[in-house]
């Protein structure tokens, strides 16, 4: 896929979901094998679970399914970036080498753009903690003091379909509520 058709794609996925409704998207699920959609459907499950989970370890600050409505565009963009890039081959993968065709948990980092990996790879999207590119604003740019200064970073995760893909904001960019 060249790089103009890759950047086609993303763009005509973004219109489509921020258009489609949802018992649409449902729909066309549906006409998948029914093997596939049982190994989404437990995928999913495990996706939401694990999320759950850390949100009430407090590793993340908000979660959000891909209603595109919900999000900005540099979000959706890059959501749909590396779910494209999945989709076309084109993602560098860890070494269990995920693919589309075999329904799994995966997940992709607004700072680590064209890489996707398993559930059991998630290391490989790490930042040293406390470090530069660990509080670096993936809306801004600005580089926060970090949590023990006041400033920290919003770290949430945004779910579409199989992949997770993570972002942090800064304050100014968070774009959630604050929970009560």
């Amino acid at each position: 896929m060249t790089p103009t058709a890759h950047g086609r794609a993303v763009l005509a996925l973004d219109d489509l979901l921020c258009d489609v409704a949802p018992e649409t998207l449902a729909a066309v699920g549906d006409r998948f094998p029914a093997w596939y959609r049982d190994q989404a459907r437990a995928a999913t499950t495990q996706i939401h679970t694990g999320l759950q989970n850390a949100a009430a370890r407090g590793t993340i600050d908000h979660t959000a399914a891909m209603p595109a409505s919900q999000h900005p565009g540099w979000v959706r963009l890059s959501v749909l970036d590396s779910l494209v890039r999945w989709f076309a081959g084109t993602a560098d993968t860890c070494i269990h080498n995920p693919h589309p065709s075999r329904p799994q948990p995966v997940m992709s980092a607004a700072w680590k753009p064209g890489l996707v990996v398993c559930g059991r790879c998630t290391r490989l999207l790490g930042a040293p903690p406390d470090s530069e590119a660990d509080r670096t604003c993936d809306a801004c740019g600005h580089v926060v003091a970090g949590l023990d200064a006041g400033e920290p970073i919003y770290p949430f995760t945004v779910v579409c379909g199989l992949l997770m893909h993570a972002a942090g904001v800064c304050g100014d960019c968070r774009y959630w509520p604050t929970a009560p």
